[in-house]
């Protein structure tokens, strides 16, 4: 019964030594998953923040652009009209000096 029993504990302990190394083995495993999954996670969040931030860039750029160009059509209507003004108030100042010249005033 000694070796019986003594055979049943060397039995008892390889399949606990057994089922410890399967144990830290599952365990390094998960923790290589957590490592792949997080390094996975941060590697998207930066492909979105970069997504983002060029989505932010070209919409201020769109904006920037809009914003010059209106100004131009602006500046553009804005020299027309005192072009106008200046050609009318030449018109007048012509027809005053040729009154002053002829003698007409």
């Amino acid at each position: 019964m000694n070796q019986e029993v003594i055979a049943r504990i060397l039995n008892i302990e390889r399949e606990a030594v057994k089922i410890r190394d399967e144990a830290q083995h599952e365990a390094e495993h998960l923790i290589e998953e957590a490592e792949r999954a997080a390094a996975a996670s941060r590697e998207k969040a930066l492909d979105d923040a970069r997504r983002e931030a060029e989505q932010i860039v070209a919409e201020g750029q769109k904006t920037a652009k809009q914003t010059r160009e209106r100004t131009i059509a602006q500046a553009q209507e804005e020299a027309e009209r005192v072009e106008a003004a200046m050609a009318q108030h030449l018109d007048r100042a012509v027809q005053f000096v040729l009154k002053q010249v002829t003698g007409q005033a």
